[in-house]
């Protein structure tokens, strides 16, 4: 067996989607200079595609910070910032990655980029032999399996658990750097390690990133060039151009202020193993960490804002996403700044784009996604969160103007009706007689069903919105008005009309805290009240 194997410059292992919609692999450098003829990232999960994406991403930086679009040798300084975005608009104007200036960074450090290598394979340290074993199975992200507990998608054949192709390893070694659990243990003495064990990095993070018509403009809208104050991140190296990988475990660094060591993080140490061409197993060891408040180097993550209390200052944190919660709901802690909000690197980035005249496509994506955890250890994979959003770059000319107002005035509108729903439900199970054990499963089923029907419209809605179109932002937010009512008045119709012969009937419960009021609980009362409250929240014009 070779020592030196599987380099991933020429070897197929990215997974790309071409605009027919067929997947195949291919490699570092054909998924960066043919990146235009590729629709998107194409992994096993879509957090698989988000690490693949930062590992590009962070070649882009070390290539674009050194020479300029051209090939030619011209390093950006701390004061270089109209430089920068004159690189960037220039990469963005070429609709395609240069070949000379990538081409030539990848074969400058073409040994640094093989999977096995006798003293620096890629992505890993061979300080984690030592660490914690794990087979095969355990590498695959989507199959989740941890210790004891079956893994969350069980859609590998057992044969196929056994070992895992190069290519396919090389994602998910690239993937665990980031999102791997805390199931992990320590392996040196507690007055050694410098930090706990906790999930990697990108686990951590409600991640947002910009998507574009193809990959090539994906990563352009990702490549963040320029801090939002109009400074130049440092030049730290991503992980493979230092002189020896980092071994130590469980080391506590500085939050990173270049974005190719930002994303090139090693949250864990990995060694891989093989045996008669296929990854058999690894052993792995927790890596590097830093602490979450305030970091803001970290330009792919939605953030929460905690109060100061008993003498710790106020912070933000990242925001992990909730499951099943549209990414339409967080609108305003997502794309409008205010008082204790903080908004995602990559929004203000592509708000910078569109006000300077950077790119002008009418539309804009922005997509969601990450790992939800088990709450207790942390130490499995119990779901993977992905949703995206799309509307029009004017909305971002102006994050705080009147347009994104009203679609946030909007956004808890609907809550306000989802209240409203809840409240029927009540009031319906009540009627029927029902306790108040059920309240919470009963009424939290049609809160859902609210946002499931309201989901597409709103989605609708928000792409029509064109704040230099012929439409006023009044004109706009009545016919909103209208469907939003409607939807509403329908479910809450069916609602009443599937509650029980005794919820039509009613009955009659004496008032709380009195021996004499007696009040009459019905689904037509009800209904009756929720209609008035809908009414009043979305207008009485029509319906």
């Amino acid at each position: 067996m070779k020592e030196t194997e599987f380099n991933l410059i020429d070897e197929p292992w990215i997974k790309v989607m071409e605009p027919n919609g067929e997947v195949k692999e291919v490699s570092l450098l054909s998924a960066l200079l043919d990146s235009d003829k590729y629709i998107d990232l194409a992994g096993e999960t879509e957090t698989q595609n988000v690490a693949v994406l930062r590992l590009l991403l962070a070649i882009m930086h070390a290539v674009f910070y050194r020479v300029n679009e051209n090939g030619d040798e011209e390093p950006l300084e701390e004061d270089d910032i109209d430089i920068a975005l004159e690189r960037w608009k220039a990469l963005w104007d070429m609709k395609a990655m240069p070949k000379k200036p990538v081409t030539d960074y990848l074969e400058k450090w073409r040994d640094r980029f093989w999977l096995f290598h006798p003293e620096k394979p890629f992505y890993q340290s061979l300080s984690a032999k030592k660490g914690t074993y794990n087979s095969a199975a355990k590498l695959i992200g989507e199959l989740s399996k941890s210790g004891n507990k079956e893994r969350l998608f069980q859609v590998r054949s057992l044969e196929g658990k056994e070992s895992v192709a190069y290519p396919e390893a090389a994602r998910w070694l690239v993937y665990i750097n980031g999102f791997d659990d805390a199931a992990l243990k320590p392996h040196i003495q507690k007055e050694q390690r410098e930090s706990k064990i906790s999930v990697a990095w990108l686990g951590q993070l409600g991640l947002v990133l910009a998507k574009g018509k193809t990959l090539y403009e994906t990563l352009l809208l990702n490549f963040i060039i320029a801090k939002n104050d109009d400074t130049l991140w440092s030049d730290e190296p991503p992980v493979w151009e230092l002189d020896k990988a980092p071994e130590q475990e469980l080391r506590s660094v500085p939050l990173p202020q270049s974005q190719m060591s930002l994303l090139t993080l090693q949250s864990r140490r990995v060694l891989l193993e093989r045996k008669n061409g296929a990854v058999i197993g690894y052993g792995i060891l927790c890596g590097d960490s830093f602490e979450s408040e305030n970091a803001f180097a970290e330009q792919m993550t939605a953030w929460s804002y905690r109060k100061g209390k008993s003498g710790v200052p106020a912070c933000y944190t990242p925001k992990a996403h909730y499951p099943g919660r549209q990414m339409w709901r967080d609108f305003a802690g997502l794309f409008m700044p205010g008082e204790e909000r903080k908004l995602p690197g990559v929004v203000e980035w592509v708000s910078r784009l569109g006000k300077n005249g950077y790119i002008s496509q009418r539309l804009i994506s922005f997509a969601s996604s990450g790992n939800r955890y088990d709450s207790s250890q942390r130490s499995a994979v119990t779901d993977i969160l992905g949703d995206g959003l799309t509307f029009h770059t004017g909305l971002l000319d102006k994050i705080d103007g009147p347009w994104t107002i009203r679609v946030n005035e909007e956004v808890e509108k609907c809550d306000k009706a989802a209240r409203e729903i809840w409240i029927l439900a009540q009031g319906i199970l009540e009627a029927s007689g029902g306790d108040d054990s059920q309240n919470s499963d009963f009424a939290g089923k049609y809160e859902q069903q609210w946002y499931d029907r309201v989901d597409m419209p709103f989605r609708a809605w928000l792409l029509s919105l064109d704040p230099k179109g012929e439409e006023s932002l009044w004109e706009a937010g009545e016919r909103w008005h209208k469907s939003a009512k409607s939807i509403a008045l329908a479910l809450a119709g069916e609602m009443v009309s599937q509650a029980s012969d005794s919820a039509v009937l009613g009955m009659e419960k004496k008032k709380d805290g009195s021996d004499n009021k007696v009040v009459i609980y019905s689904a037509a009362k009800a209904h009756m009240f929720f209609k008035s409250r809908i009414s009043k929240l979305y207008g009485r014009s029509e319906n």
